[in-house]
């Protein structure tokens, strides 16, 4: 994890000094739960915690971390909620992403685009690839679209 990434999640975290396993079990109605790891082994053994219980769902975002949900609570979901509050058909939606908790999104918009930094696994979601968002590549790929 870079000093940058690590300020981040430290401004914007809550941290609870307990097993995952315990946390699960004492949060009856989990809203979102981001788990750090300083280890694979860790990150993939809460993965398997989090698979075997029904209506949670978990994805990365950045490396090491698990975000944890309920498992109607992807951006996928959210956004075909979005398109039935807006009247407006999932087919002419563009979703982008980078990481593997856009998967959902991508897998339901009408087009769906990874940026040029996504993981090869991301990209498998994809049709098309927009240039990194440090370039403007959300803007460049949407500006013909708008034109």
């Amino acid at each position: 994890m870079t000093e940058a990434t690590r300020r981040m999640v430290l401004s914007q975290r809550t941290f609870v000094d307990c097993g995952t396993e315990e946390l699960i079990e004492r949060v009856p109605s989990i809203c979102r739960v981001n788990v750090l790891f300083a280890d694979e082994r860790g990150r993939r053994a809460t993965r398997d915690a989090v698979a075997v219980r029904p209506g949670l769902f978990g994805a990365s975002s950045i490396p090491m971390n698990l975000e944890v949900t309920s498992a109607e609570a992807t951006r996928g979901t959210a956004l075909l909620w979005l398109c039935g509050r807006l009247g407006v058909d999932v087919a002419d939606t563009v979703a982008f992403g980078d990481s593997e908790n856009d998967v959902s999104m991508l897998d339901v918009a009408g087009d769906a685009v990874a940026m040029e930094n996504a993981s090869p696994e991301v990209r498998e979601h994809a049709r098309h690839v927009a240039p990194r968002c440090e370039l403007a590549g959300v803007a460049r790929y949407l500006e013909p679209l708008l034109a």
